[in-house]
């Protein structure tokens, strides 16, 4: 009975994210999911994002057999190796926020990573899937849109990670977050000129 409580614990807080986010990854925080719940997560989150690439594959002329190979390799990068990357992510942005004078711990990082991949991954998987069958826009519009998803994961992490670690401005941390993307953006624009 309790294990049914605390799926429906989950699913409110997966649905309470997107209405108050700090509130949903407390709720998280504080049902203490166990490492198995934690790659869960990740595992979902990898899921989602193979179905993603499965799009983009299946859509591309090309015999059955390579594209059979490409799911299948793409199905093991998603289920496997996207969560063990998810870990070294964790762990770096842990280290980070405990440099910026972070109170949470490694297992908060985690959660809070994970939970983050958890709930942008169906987002990323809208917003990348949706340009594949709307026709006739321009194309830096459909660009955009497919960037609505990542930039919803850097939100979402700067979100779970202010909670996680006690950090008083959600925006500080999504600067931070985002800053290897505007640091390359930056170095790309004065390279080009």
């Amino acid at each position: 009975m309790s294990e049914a409580i605390q799926n429906t614990s989950m699913l409110g807080a997966a649905a309470r994210f997107f209405v108050n986010p700090r509130a949903s990854v407390r709720a998280v925080l504080d049902s203490r999911p166990s490492e198995g719940k934690i790659l869960a997560f990740g595992m979902f989150a990898g899921l989602v994002l193979f179905v993603r690439q499965m799009a983009d594959i299946l859509s591309q002329p090309g015999l059955l057999q390579d594209q059979t190979e490409l799911v299948m390799q793409n199905l093991v990068s998603f289920l496997f190796f996207v969560p063990l990357a998810y870990y070294g992510v964790a762990a770096l942005g842990t280290a980070i926020a405990r440099l910026f004078g972070g109170t949470g711990k490694w297992y908060e990082g985690r959660v809070a990573f994970f939970w983050a991949a958890f709930l942008a991954a169906p987002v990323m998987l809208i917003t990348g899937v949706l340009p594949l069958f709307v026709s006739g826009l321009p194309e830096p519009f459909l660009i955009l849109v497919g960037q609505i998803g990542v930039f919803f994961f850097a939100w979402a992490i700067s979100q779970a990670f202010a909670e996680a670690f006690s950090f008083t401005r959600t925006w500080l941390v999504l600067i931070v977050v985002c800053s290897p993307a505007i640091l390359t953006f930056v170095y790309y624009v004065v390279a080009t000129l």
